[in-house]
């Protein structure tokens, strides 16, 4: 299977979640935290590329009203919320261009997606049997396979937001919005497989020997904290990784893939992919399917949630097996691998 970060880290969380990703399921509302992260990460994309802080703004807008025009309904009461959210997005990109003015690295690459094989890992791929046999049988077991194209190692995906050469080392660099204030949301990265996962996959993208990842929080104001006086300094912090720490890493998303993949292949997958019910209210907020799992049967009803839009990991089995893409698999402005820590 393809994996990238985010949806292994969501398994990890709840595998139940998992499967409601799978199947396409999302929220009928906002995930107002995600849409305003993935606006900033539009805009300061386009901030590094161009050195524009007016286009770039322009830039978030656009991604955050066209995030907000795939909900089936946004209440006038609410739309005062949104343009609050547009004009944070907007006065931190005003805060990166102050910032940019002062930084003293050198940016290599603005931006890199990578798609890597893990070693020794080839196998008879569920999702890509999905995809050229549908309706068949997809266990090797089962019902033996003779299509070679089935036959595919897992691959880990993923998009960083730039690399960059910093006192005669390379760096990637990663950006966060966050409210938290603690010491804490800087020890939760020490571990974490994010940053050792753009480490790992952009060094075989790139070929370049990049040494860690400088993480930026930029920080986000509290509701009764004014937007237009609040100060958004941005904080960062280096985090190395050594050849064990990617070693490792390695070792653990294989892991990681084969046992999701494994799930997802179960005969009884509805049930494979069980509940976490520890992970029902993390970021101090109910999980979008926390109604659907009240329920005896687990499932969704009718109406209850919308068909979210395919995101770059389902468009990347296509590219693997060299097919054209679906009609109706556009391109979309967020980016799943950017996870927003409230």
């Amino acid at each position: 299977m393809i994996l990238n970060i985010s949806r292994s880290q969501q398994w990890q969380a709840c595998k139940r979640k998992a499967w409601f990703y799978d199947e396409g399921f999302v929220q009928l509302g906002v995930a107002e935290p995600l849409i305003t992260g993935s606006a900033y990460h539009k805009g300061t994309a386009n901030l590094v590329v161009t050195k524009n802080v007016a286009e770039a703004k322009a830039a978030a807008e656009q991604c955050y009203r066209d995030e907000l025009a795939k909900v089936p309904m946004v209440l006038p009461e609410e739309m005062s919320l949104h343009n609050q959210n547009i004009t944070i997005v907007k006065r931190m990109l005003d805060a990166q261009g102050a910032q940019y003015a002062r930084d003293t690295w050198t940016v290599l690459k603005p931006e890199v997606e990578f798609l890597v094989a893990l070693p020794g890992t080839e196998h008879h791929c569920y999702y890509v049997h999905r995809i050229l046999h549908p309706g068949e049988a997809c266990s090797s077991v089962q019902a033996p396979c003779q299509d070679p194209r089935c036959i595919q190692p897992h691959y880990l995906k993923g998009r960083t937001d730039g690399i960059l050469s910093w006192n005669n080392l390379i760096w990637i660099l990663e950006r966060k919005t966050s409210g938290m204030k603690q010491n804490i949301f800087w020890d939760q990265w020490y571990l974490n497989h994010q940053l050792s996962a753009y480490v790992y996959g952009a060094r075989k993208a790139t070929g370049l020997e990049i040494n860690g990842v400088v993480l930026e929080k930029m920080p986000k104001p509290a509701r009764n904290q004014n937007p237009l006086t609040f100060d958004f300094s941005p904080e960062r912090e280096p985090y190395l990784r050594s050849e064990s720490d990617l070693a490792k890493f390695e070792r653990e998303i294989i892991r990681i893939t084969s046992d999701y993949e494994r799930c997802a292949s179960d005969p009884d997958q509805f049930e494979a992919f069980y509940r976490n019910p520890q992970a029902c209210c993390n970021y101090n907020r109910r999980c979008d399917y926390w109604s659907a799992c009240k329920r005896d049967s687990g499932r969704p009803e009718p109406g209850e949630f919308r068909t979210r839009d395919a995101d770059y990991v389902e468009k990347a089995y296509y590219e693997v097996l060299g097919l054209p893409l679906p009609p109706g698999m556009e391109t979309a402005c967020s980016s799943v691998e950017n996870v927003v820590v409230d």
